[in-house]
């Protein structure tokens, strides 16, 4: 173990006990407490992520991108039954999955990374499985374009993702697999399982903290000037529509400015805006306006999507809308053997 592993705990440290001073000397906590006695260090640090990760939820239910706030509100708080608070608890991590792959296709494709040193497992990478609905293979890709960042450390999702996060998505996506019959569950296994799960789910999160300095946003205009933007932001668990007014830097206005549109989402990042559209998406539809999910491909016209938190999830939109994507995709694809 580093000293520097864990900064977020020193400076907690720092700020809870005074600077030791001995006649000229003089040091702060986290540093004597490191240096003296490690194995005391080591219990503090496990004592304050657990507390930590216990109380983050409240984080995420209030910063994190609106698909993983509002399912994890609903499974704490706007569950009808045990079963259907344990659907809640799965839905919430799939959204995580979904999440990191649309973030993860669109930084590459923003950066214009090519992925030809993309190494995944299985069948080459190609468009069709980066369009499939396995979120194996989402987990894979997400875990490949941060491990083969790690030398240059182009991508903002690198500071994102770490290989505890993936590890944890990928053993409850097994777990996904194993309770794909929830209703066969009775109400006491259903809470029981959800007992058991929530702990890990807890601690994804906490790993993946930084997410909460990601925001969905749907451009609807630009005035007065065009580097002015009227958007809609979506963070935190209500999925309302909040007016969020961005004005474009340079490096910003010249990177997407003339490509904005009201039917694209978009993920910022810190000072990068690219799109995410079409594996986290946004409608309008009847004066409503609704974030989804990419979930597969019907055929070569038509892909299928999925609303965040409606009774009636699942729709089809014609998948010619994101030929642009699918180009900036295969373009990058190019070499991958």
């Amino acid at each position: 173990m580093d000293f520097n592993d864990n900064p977020e705990f020193n400076d907690w440290l720092d700020g809870a006990y005074p600077r030791v001073e001995i006649g000229g000397f003089s040091e702060a906590p986290s540093v004597v407490l490191f240096e003296m006695d490690r194995g005391a260090y080591v219990d503090q640090l496990d004592a304050w992520k657990d507390q930590q990760i216990e109380e983050f939820p409240e984080v995420v239910v209030s910063e994190f991108p609106a698909p993983i706030a509002h399912y994890l509100h609903q499974a704490q708080h706007g569950y009808d039954d045990a079963n259907h608070r344990l659907q809640l608890l799965r839905t919430t991590w799939e959204s995580v999955i979904f999440t990191l792959y649309g973030l993860a296709v669109g930084e590459v494709l923003y950066r214009s990374i090519n992925l030809s040193g993309i190494q995944l497992g299985g069948p080459a990478l190609s468009l069709n499985r980066m369009m499939s609905d396995s979120l194996a293979t989402k987990l894979g890709f997400v875990e490949a374009v941060v491990n083969n960042d790690a030398d240059t450390g182009q991508l903002v999702m690198s500071e994102i993702v770490s290989a505890d996060a993936i590890e944890g998505l990928r053993q409850l996506n097994q777990e996904r697999n194993s309770i794909q019959h929830i209703a066969a569950l009775n109400a006491s296994e259903s809470a029981e399982r959800f007992e058991q799960l929530l702990p890990d789910v807890k601690a994804i999160l906490y790993e993946l903290r930084e997410l909460r300095n990601v925001s969905f946003i749907q451009y609807r205009r630009s005035e007065p000037t065009p580097r002015d933007l009227k958007c809609r932001k979506f963070d935190g668990h209500t999925l309302g529509r909040m007016n969020y007014d961005l004005c474009l830097n340079d490096a910003q206005f010249a990177a997407i400015g003339a490509n904005l549109t009201a039917n694209r989402l978009y993920a910022e990042l810190g000072e990068d805006i690219f799109c995410v559209s079409p594996f986290a998406h946004v409608i309008d539809e009847h004066h409503q306006t609704y974030l989804c999910f990419y979930k597969k491909k019907n055929n070569a016209t038509s892909f299928r999507f999925e609303r965040v938190g409606t009774p009636v999830g699942e729709f089809d939109l014609d998948g010619g809308q994101f030929q642009d994507v699918r180009d900036a995709i295969e373009g990058a694809l190019q070499n991958v053997v």
